[in-house]
């Protein structure tokens, strides 16, 4: 009989342990606080969630920023990461919109302090835009009411047609028409030197129309000017207009006898020079 009871003490104390009722001194197959430190467990990570859900509730309320899924798992004590939002639910931003600059209005540059007036003065008329480099239909208008003087405007011209002169015996054609047609403007078209190189440059280059405009020019604003009237001599050789080319030669030559010793050497009057008052005309000088 002791052994059937042994048997059936075993089998009830089998029974016991897998309840988690094991009889003293009897030791069962699991711990016995294992299921409680699950639950203890689990109601922690609950309490944990519930209290990362007021904080971030209560950051909502005052207008904080939210934290990211993973900050609240971190505070949560979770390990496992944030789902990935699907392609079908992700939202794309707004394209950006570029930022464009602020339209402003360009101002001259602000003079030195100590810069005397008529700097400032050239710094203005430097600033003004450039005329093209040819003569203008009709002559120039009058002189542009620039703050200068006189004595200042008169000055700007002198420099304006020397430099020009230097441009034109360098051979840079362009600048020294620029230049002359600058001297024109700023004298209203009064600058007869000026006016006669630009004429002289305009016909070198075929421009026969504005060259007479600009030979017009310089006679009219200086009729004892000997130059422009043997410079329109050219022209109109070089356009098969012999008579006027003689009539023009003979003007100049009696405004400056030095015209015929000009007219024996320039091939722009070759068209005439085997005629008989050409001839006369030069030989009346080398008697």
């Amino acid at each position: 009989m002791s052994a059937i009871q042994d048997a059936l003490r075993r089998a009830q104390a089998q029974r016991e342990a897998k309840k988690g009722n094991a009889l003293p001194g009897m030791v069962s197959e699991k711990p016995f606080g294992s299921r409680r430190r699950r639950r203890l467990a689990a109601a922690a990570a609950a309490a944990a969630v519930l209290v990362a859900g007021a904080w971030l509730g209560a950051k909502a309320l005052v207008g904080e920023d939210v934290p990211s899924r993973a900050a609240v798992a971190a505070v949560a004590g979770t390990t496992q990461p944030p789902k990935e939002a699907s392609a079908a639910s992700a939202v794309p931003p707004p394209p950006a919109v570029p930022k464009q600059p602020p339209q402003t209005t360009a101002s001259p540059a602000a003079p030195a302090a100590g810069q005397p007036l008529s700097a400032l003065k050239k710094q203005a008329r430097a600033q003004a835009p450039a005329p093209a480099g040819q003569a203008r239909p009709g002559g120039w208008p009058q002189a542009r009411p620039y703050p200068f003087s006189p004595a200042e405007r008169k000055g700007m011209v002198t420099d304006l047609y020397q430099k020009g002169r230097q441009a034109q015996l360098s051979g840079d054609l362009s600048r020294a028409a620029q230049l002359y047609t600058q001297a024109l403007n700023v004298s209203g078209g009064q600058h007869a030197p000026s006016a006669n190189n630009l004429g002289v440059i305009q016909l070198s280059q075929g421009q026969y129309d504005v060259a007479g405009q600009s030979f017009s020019r310089a006679m009219a604003v200086s009729p004892a000017y000997a130059d422009p009237v043997y410079n329109m001599a050219c022209l109109y050789a070089k356009k098969g207009d012999n008579t006027l080319a003689l009539q023009y030669l003979e003007k100049a030559v009696g405004l400056n006898p030095e015209a015929a010793d000009w007219a024996r050497e320039d091939p722009d009057l070759e068209a005439v020079s085997s005629s008989p008052a050409f001839q006369r005309l030069v030989g009346k000088q080398e008697q």
